[in-house]
């Protein structure tokens, strides 16, 4: 995909909305975008052929802590192939339900079985803290720069 100033364009159906989503937003803790939404694409003809526009997302870092959405949200589909296309290493679950939304985000990456690229590592924290779950994923180094940081996800 296209790059533009450090940030990656991605394809979504047209139903959903267009945004522009912040590093810290999108990755760092903080609920929803800030900047302007779009109802439109980004004026390519090409995406009103194809019934899709586009939106800026900044790529996930390798080790993330996922606060559990709801299991069954379409935003959970939307996170876990966004993760598997950024080559992200682990998904910590932490929170409500964090066994179950574990299991779907296996789920997901498996699919049909039929490409075996799709890589992510997921496990499920239903009883520890948050600064336990931290502690945990900072010490998942393999094939990782340690320096590199850990991100909170919510959707």
């Amino acid at each position: 995909m296209p790059h533009a100033f450090g940030l990656r364009f991605a394809e979504r159906p047209r139903s959903q909305s267009f945004a522009i989503r912040g590093m810290q937003n999108w990755r760092g803790g903080a609920r929803g975008t800030f900047g302007c939404q779009f109802p439109h694409s980004l004026g390519s003809n090409e995406n009103a052929s194809t019934g899709k526009e586009r939106y800026l997302r900044v790529p996930y870092t390798k080790r993330l802590i996922l606060h559990a959405p709801p299991w069954n949200a379409q935003s959970l589909e939307d996170f876990v192939e966004d993760a598997i296309n950024d080559k992200v290493s682990l998904v910590a679950v932490v929170g409500h339900d964090c066994r179950r939304v574990e299991d779907v985000i296996e789920e997901l990456i498996v699919g049909d079985g039929s490409d075996d690229t799709r890589r992510l590592t997921s496990t499920s924290h239903p009883d520890e803290s948050i600064d336990e779950v931290r502690a945990f994923v900072s010490t998942w180094t393999l094939d990782l720069d340690p320096e590199e940081p850990i991100k909170e996800v919510y959707l």
